[in-house]
């Protein structure tokens, strides 16, 4: 159960809010066949879903297919790890001061400003701290000050530090990862992969802040869900750097490609086509 009654229900394609599935479930579809095509694998591998359910504090999970005798080993809590620590209050400070841009009043401005925030580290300390504001109830979705407009409006693309761009189709082939290249090549694809998710969820954020569903604007629960999408990506981005500097390389080391970034602009007309084109289909082409 999430704030103010929102009930997120899974199946096998999408986690969708109840309040947007009826206009999203048309559009999902049209959007789905042109995306993802049958979604059957070539190599005979298949993904294990089960069915769960909550009862009275238990949760449940349904056999899977075919299995009569199966143990459950452990559950564990996701790791809430970052692999870079927390800016102190003076370090953070100067760090927005030096982005020569007022300081922001409001989750919006605040996803504003990390949007055009080029060096990833401090991304992700903007995007734990500005997060953590929202939680706690610190700054409302937008500001009530006279703060000038230009200042909570998403840039056209998100800032980059020094690195290559390259287009999609010409990014350095991955192979197997069998090899350290290989292994390098990879964890920098998936690291370009999350860096963008962490602008992607600002993005729906700042752009859709005004969107109406129904006549009603969008619930603070939808600005709490996707700030936490931001948080949870920008904790994988560190990790998966902290393993490149494992192997002797460093996010940067390798051209990327904006081919999310692409979709998003391709999207930013609609919160309903963003929703089925970034957030349902990007989860089954990870990476390509």
């Amino acid at each position: 159960m999430l704030a103010n009654g929102m009930r997120w229900k899974k199946n096998a394609l999408i986690w969708a809010p109840r309040w947007l599935k009826p206009r999203l479930k048309s559009k999902m579809t049209e959007s789905l066949r042109s995306v993802l095509g049958t979604r059957e694998s070539s190599s005979g591998l298949t993904a294990c879903v089960l069915p769960t359910s909550i009862k009275d504090g238990n949760l449940y999970i349904g056999y899977p297919s075919g299995a009569t005798d199966w143990t459950l080993i452990s559950v564990r809590p996701v790791s809430q790890r970052f692999a870079i620590p927390n800016l102190d209050a003076e370090k953070l400070e100067s760090s927005i001061q030096s982005l020569e841009r007022p300081r922001p009043e409001s989750l919006v401005e605040w996803g504003a400003l990390i949007l055009r925030t080029s060096n990833p580290d401090l991304k992700v300390n903007l995007t734990r701290h500005a997060v953590g504001l929202f939680r706690k109830g610190d700054i409302p979705i937008l500001a009530l000050s006279t703060t000038p407009e230009e200042f909570s409006l998403p840039p056209e693309t998100p800032s980059r530090e020094s690195v290559q761009m390259v287009r999609p189709g010409d990014v350095l082939k991955r192979g197997k990862g069998g090899s350290l290249a290989n292994r390098i090549k990879l964890l920098h694809a998936l690291a370009n992969i999350e860096l963008w998710a962490i602008d992607l969820a600002w993005d729906i954020i700042t752009r859709f802040a005004q969107e109406k569903i129904n006549g009603k604007l969008l619930p603070r629960a939808f600005f709490t869900d996707f700030g936490k999408v931001a948080e949870d990506e920008a904790k994988h981005f560190t990790l998966l750097r902290e393993a490149l500097r494992r192997l002797g390389s460093d996010w940067g080391e390798l051209p990327i490609h904006d081919g999310l970034w692409q979709s998003a602009r391709d999207t930013s007309h609609s919160l309903i086509s963003r929703i089925c084109i970034i957030h349902v289909s990007s989860s089954f082409h990870h990476g390509t």
